[in-house]
């Protein structure tokens, strides 16, 4: 059968949400005992939703128990002292299934922010008031130690809640003097997220390798004298960002970490991005974390959609924030 696809984005700043809907039986086994509210089973028509901001979703007349609820915390952002820190870690990743929720109720939940410059990201929960106490949490990447080169700490999966867990990557070591580590990539659906490449000796002018890379992905590579490390790939090995002999980093795709700053005398630019994720569409998945910052980098890369860490920066340049969470909710929609 065809498919066909909207998006949406409603209520102003309230929320935004991207709907898609795909005709047939798509990524479901027949379950007729998860019923609608009428008591009859789905019609088998699948619809994806994702919430990126606001406080509150209403249930929609449609939904049948036959769903996935997931979500990704913030990931951690760096810090911002006079010499090299170490990246922030990704945010960790929750998953349940087959919940019952009534047509039209009012369902509170927080969508993590990613964390600012020496903060940790925020928790994502959905159904609560705080990730202790929701229905499904995961916890935020945080950022590295304050008065220390060490990388943050990735989300842990056992801080949150759900029936599938996983662990965000953590942030790579600051090399002590100039480079910074690369940011953890987030956890996904396909497993933990990758550490950030450190940045390996005090006299290192290389940033780490750029972000581990997301759910199930490779870690990124050390720096190696002044040369910036690799950022890891995805679960593939795939979408690693390189490290250049001029000032600009490789860009992380596909999820996977941004490449590590590299010292060139006299030459300016910004250490890799990492990648958005691409588990649930095009543009949404689970992020790899940013390239460390290299001596001379002009500014360290964003982090990757959704939950990547933050890049170490290095000496002389600031350091930036981790990517923000998402929720995604998944359901095969009822007459």
């Amino acid at each position: 059968m065809s498919q066909r696809m909207s998006l949406i984005v409603a209520l102003g700043t309230c929320l935004s949400i991207v709907v898609v809907t795909a005709c047939g039986r798509i990524g479901f086994d027949d379950a007729s005992s998860l019923s609608c509210a009428s008591g009859m089973p789905p019609i088998g028509n699948q619809v994806r939703l994702y919430l990126t901001s606001g406080m509150s979703w209403s249930v929609p007349d449609d939904i049948s128990a036959e769903n996935t609820i997931e979500v990704i915390g913030g990931g951690g952002g760096s810090r911002s002292s006079t010499s090299a820190r170490g990246g922030g870690g990704g945010g960790a990743y929750s998953k349940i299934e087959n919940v019952s929720l009534e047509p039209a109720a009012t369902i509170s939940y927080q969508v993590a922010n990613g964390g600012a410059i020496n903060m940790n990201g925020d928790d994502t929960w959905f159904h609560g008031a705080s990730r202790a106490s929701a229905l499904l949490s995961a916890e935020g990447g945080h950022a590295g130690p304050a008065g220390a080169h060490t990388g943050g700490l990735g989300g842990n999966a056992s801080n949150g809640i759900g029936m599938i867990k996983f662990s965000g990557g953590a942030g790579g070591d600051g090399g002590g003097a100039f480079g910074g580590g690369g940011g953890g990539g987030a956890a996904g659906p396909l497993g933990n997220g990758a550490r950030g490449g450190n940045s390996v000796t005090v006299d290192s002018l290389g940033g780490g390798g750029g972000g581990g890379g997301n759910g199930g992905g490779m870690p990124g590579e050390d720096s190696t004298s002044d040369t910036g490390g690799a950022g890891g790939g995805n679960s593939m090995g795939l979408g690693g960002g390189l490290p250049t002999t001029g000032g600009v980093a490789g860009i992380g795709t596909l999820g996977g970490g941004g490449g590590g700053g590299s010292y060139v005398d006299g030459v300016l630019g910004p250490t890799g991005a990492g990648g958005a994720g691409q588990e649930w569409d095009a543009t949404h998945g689970s992020g790899g974390g940013a390239g460390g910052g290299g001596e001379n980098n002009s500014s360290v890369g964003p982090a990757g959609l959704y939950g990547g860490g933050a890049g170490g920066r290095s000496a002389i340049h600031t350091g930036t924030s981790g990517a923000p969470g998402i929720i995604v909710i998944t359901y095969r929609a009822c007459e």
